[in-house]
């Protein structure tokens, strides 16, 4: 969505405005032990399962020993992106104008890691479930902000 208003009806100063929300997709790489957010064989030990009657929060119906869990938040969506962008230029002479804009750049929802039982630097007889070396949670748990100010002159 954009808009252009002539401020002083001279064409000599435009005001203009814009916003966007664009929606990202889910794709399998993210969740795959080949490369995605799950981590990285052969330091991982990797498996599927489906319709698995299980509720999260109890314990597992398998063995693990020492293995990685790795699961996706049952509330996953796309992540989604809005931009705006807001600015006002100004012709000075019929050869050189100068643009000053706000840019701003907002994702919510992205995706995100969080490793539930411990990272790395904490020792397997402390984590809170010493059975297995990695719990990572993939989910939207993650943002990011970006402002900017541009100002160009032309001639």
């Amino acid at each position: 969505l954009g808009v252009t208003w002539d401020v002083a009806g001279r064409h000599t100063t435009a005001l203009r405005a814009s916003y966007g929300a664009y929606d990202d997709r889910l794709f399998q790489l993210v969740f795959s032990a080949q490369g995605g957010l799950v981590g990285n064989p052969p330091f991982t030990i990797s498996s599927n399962a489906a319709n698995v009657p299980f509720v999260l929060g109890s314990e597992l119906p398998v063995v693990a020993g020492t293995a990685g869990v790795f699961a996706l938040t049952p509330d996953i969506r796309s992540p989604r992106v809005h931009r705006v962008n807001v600015g006002v230029e100004r012709q000075l002479w019929a050869s050189m104008s100068v643009t000053a804009d706000y840019v701003g750049t907002f994702g919510r929802g992205l995706f995100g890691v969080s490793d539930v039982n411990g990272g790395a630097g904490v020792p397997q007889a402390l984590r809170p479930d010493p059975r297995f070396s990695t719990t990572r949670l993939i989910g939207n748990l993650s943002s990011s902000d970006y402002h900017a100010l541009q100002v160009v002159a032309q001639q």
